[in-house]
C-alpha cells in the first residue's frame, strides 16, 4: 500500500495536477493502491473536503490543529490511521507530513517529496509563524533522515547538498508535471480565442495567470507592464488573477491595454489560446530559485513562449537552450506576435516534456520502494 500525505495543501489546480494526479498516475501504473491522506484546514473544511475527494476518490480528508506551530499535535490523529500499516510507503508532501510520518512509527519507507525551500521559504516570506527558526532544522532531517526523495529541480538537490550536505544518490527529480495534456488546438481556435477577448490580429499579448504572492513580486511586474506597454502600442498585458491591477502605477498611463478577468480552472487554457507570451516574474530569492511552477508547461501548452526572470528553478536555465522561453532584463524587448507554427511547436514540448510518462522511471523508482 502506497500513502500520499499532505498538510494544509488546499484544493486547487495544482493540487489537482501535483497531489490527485500524482496519486492517479501511480496507482494506474503499479499494482498497489494509493490512498491520498490529506490534512487541511478547519476553515471551509466541508467544502474542500468534497473538492478533494472530487479531484481523488480514495482520499481521508482529516482537519488539522490550526497554526503551524502546533503542527506536532496532528501526530495522534495520523497515527491512529496508520496503526499497523509497518509495510506501506508513506509519501510525504512538504516538511510536516514527512516529520510526522517519520516520528509516529516504522514503516517500509517514507520518501520526502520536497517542493521547495522551505526554511528559506519561511525566511523569505512567512515570518509571522513563531517556528520560522525551526524550520531549517526540520527540513534537515527531512532531507537526510528519508528513505528515498523528490526534487522538483536540479536546483533544489544543490541546495540541499550546498545547505545540509546531502551527498547520497537516493532521489529522482521530476518536476511540476501536466495532467491534461491537449495539443490539438487549431489556428482558428487562436484566432477565435484572440476576437472574443478583444484582440486584433497585430496585437502582442502577454498573460499572467495565478495570484500575485510576495515572491511573484508586484512591483516587478508593475515595473514590466509600464516597459513593454510603453515601447510597443500594440501591446497588451491580460491578467487572470484576482489582484487588483488597479494599484499598479503603470495602470495609470495604460489602464486601457491592461485588462483583467478571472475564469475557472477549466477554463484557463481556453484564455491562454488568446496570448503570446506568458508571463513568469519574480524577485531574486532562494525560493523562486529552487522553484518548479507548474505555470511553465501550462504556458507553453497553450502554446505562449514564457518571459521569466533568470532565478527560476531549472527553467530560467534551459528556456534559452530549448528556447521556448526568454529572459527579462533591462534592456528594451519589443517582441513580435507568435505564430501558429511556434504555437504548435511550443505546444508539443511541453507535452513531451511536462507529462507524467515523461517520468516514468523516475516514478517507478518511487513504486518500487513498496515491492
Amino acid at each position: 500500500m502506497i500513502y500520499y500525505f499532505t498538510y494544509n495543501d488546499s484544493p486547487s489546480g495544482v493540487y489537482g495536477s501535483q497531489v490527485a494526479g500524482v496519486c492517479d498516475y501511480i496507482q494506474e501504473n503499479s499494482n498497489q493502491k494509493v490512498k491520498l491522506i490529506a490534512l487541511i484546514s478547519i476553515r471551509g473544511f466541508f467544502k474542500n473536503k468534497r473538492l478533494i475527494h472530487e479531484l481523488y476518490a480514495n482520499a481521508l480528508v482529516l482537519p488539522m490543529y490550526p497554526k503551524p506551530k502546533n503542527w506536532r499535535k496532528n501526530k495522534r490523529l495520523i497515527r491512529l490511521f496508520l496503526r499497523g500499516k509497518k509495510d506501506a510507503v508513506i509519501i510525504c508532501r512538504g516538511i510536516f507530513s514527512n516529520c510526522i510520518a517519520r516520528e509516529i512509527g516504522k514503516f517500509k519507507s517514507v520518501v520526502f517529496d520536497g517542493r521547495g525551500a522551505y526554511a528559506a521559504e519561511f525566511k523569505e516570506y512567512i515570518t509571522k509563524t513563531g517556528i520560522a527558526d525551526s524550520i531549517e532544522n526540520l527540513e534537515r532531517q527531512a532531507v537526510m533522515e528519508s528513505d528515498f526523495r523528490i526534487a522538483v529541480s536540479h536546483a533544489l538537490v544543490a541546495y540541499w547538498q550546498k545547505q545540509f550536505n546531502y551527498q547520497l544518490n537516493d532521489h529522482v527529480i521530476i518536476p511540476c508535471t501536466l495532467n491534461r495534456i491537449k495539443t490539438d488546438f487549431t489556428e482558428a481556435d487562436v484566432a477565435l480565442a484572440r476576437k472574443k477577448h478583444g484582440f486584433g490580429q497585430d496585437d502582442i499579448v502577454y498573460i499572467y495567470a495565478g495570484s500575485i504572492a510576495d515572491w511573484q513580486s508586484k512591483d516587478l511586474m508593475d515595473e514590466f507592464c509600464a516597459r513593454i506597454l510603453s515601447e510597443n502600442n500594440c501591446a497588451h498585458c491580460l491578467f487572470l488573477s484576482q489582484y487588483d491591477i488597479t494599484s499598479f502605477d503603470a495602470f495609470e498611463t495604460y489602464g486601457n491595454r491592461m485588462h483583467q478577468m478571472w475564469v475557472k480552472p477549466s477554463e484557463v487554457s481556453d484564455v491562454l489560446l488568446a496570448g503570446d507570451y506568458g508571463l513568469m516574474l519574480r524577485e531574486n530569492s532562494i525560493t523562486n530559485s529552487v522553484a518548479s511552477p507548474t505555470k511553465y508547461a501550462e504556458y507553453l501548452l497553450a502554446g505562449l513562449k514564457v518571459i521569466l526572470s533568470n532565478n527560476i528553478g531549472d527553467f530560467s536555465t534551459n528556456a534559452n537552450e530549448d528556447n521556448t522561453g526568454c529572459i527579462y532584463t533591462k534592456e528594451s524587448m519589443v517582441l513580435s506576435t507568435i505564430s501558429f507554427s511556434e504555437k504548435q511547436r511550443l505546444s508539443a514540448f511541453a507535452a513531451d516534456n511536462f507529462s507524467k510518462e515523461k517520468y516514468k522511471e523516475e516514478y517507478q523508482k518511487v513504486i518500487n520502494l513498496g515491492l
